[in-house]
């Protein structure tokens, strides 16, 4: 079957300010020599299942098939392509691939101080931009959004997706700190990663009960929309009678 490509991009409306809060080398990888701690001012906090289910346009199931990331307005944001496994709400299908953009991710150390350079330079000095170009710029820095770990190939996820303004693409609800779960096929479990302990899960819950959360939200979801249905009708109803009273004593 031939898999259709979605494009899927960020929503920076949606985060209202990034903050750099730490840039160490204290953490040790044989290809990493600078992190990027990043923390962000969003307009709204989910809390629960039942927030996503109700904003959320599209939920889907799938696995992370390849990575890509670079640097954006310096940024560093990252683009994955996304297998979808299941559609349990919206109008994305089962194999479709959809390709999601997230901030985030791994660059080279050298593109990402050219980048950077004027910041850098007023900041510090041109001779360190220099110095760290010629002693580390083979390497990589990386940069963490929220504590929430960098995607990875074969990692499986949950998506909670939006429409972006254009009404094609879609973003991810909240960004990956509240829109991205793991998901875990073997014991069916959905989970977040605790911060800083990545062998620690939370929000945990099983593939059933999140469809049992899923139907409920969405028969609630109808009846709201129902609900309002009526009251226009009746609104729609009352105006004609009105109308047609009027219009006896005119005659």
């Amino acid at each position: 079957m031939k898999k259709k490509l979605v494009t899927i991009g960020i929503a920076s409306f949606l985060v209202l300010g990034l903050f750099v809060v730490g840039f160490n080398t204290n953490k040790t990888a044989s290809d990493v020599c600078r992190y990027i701690e990043v923390n962000a001012d969003f307009a709204k906090a989910y809390d629960s299942y039942d927030e996503l289910m109700s904003d959320s346009e599209v939920i889907a199931f799938g696995t992370v098939k390849k990575v890509h990331s670079y640097i954006d307005d310096s940024r560093i944001v990252s683009k994955f392509d996304f297998d979808v496994s299941s559609v349990e709400k919206g109008s994305i299908t089962k194999n479709d691939t959809i390709s999601v953009e997230t901030i985030g991710g791994k660059v080279l150390y050298s593109d990402y101080l050219i980048a950077n350079k004027e910041y850098l330079v007023a900041k510090k000095s041109p001779e360190y931009v220099a110095n760290e170009i010629k002693s580390y710029g083979n390497k990589y820095i990386e940069s963490i959004f929220e504590g929430v770990p960098n995607i990875k190939k074969g990692d499986q996820l949950l998506l909670f997706l939006s429409k972006q303004d254009d009404n094609v693409s879609y973003y991810i609800l909240g960004s990956s700190y509240y829109g991205q779960f793991y998901y875990d096929s073997e014991k069916e479990e959905i989970y977040k990663i605790e911060k800083d302990v990545l062998t620690k899960r939370k929000m945990t819950i099983s593939r059933g009960q999140f469809k049992e959360k899923l139907d409920k939200s969405i028969d609630n979801s109808n009846a709201l929309k129902q609900e309002i249905e009526n009251k226009q009708n009746n609104k729609e109803n009352i105006e004609v009678k009105k109308d047609s009273a009027y219009d006896k004593y005119k005659k």
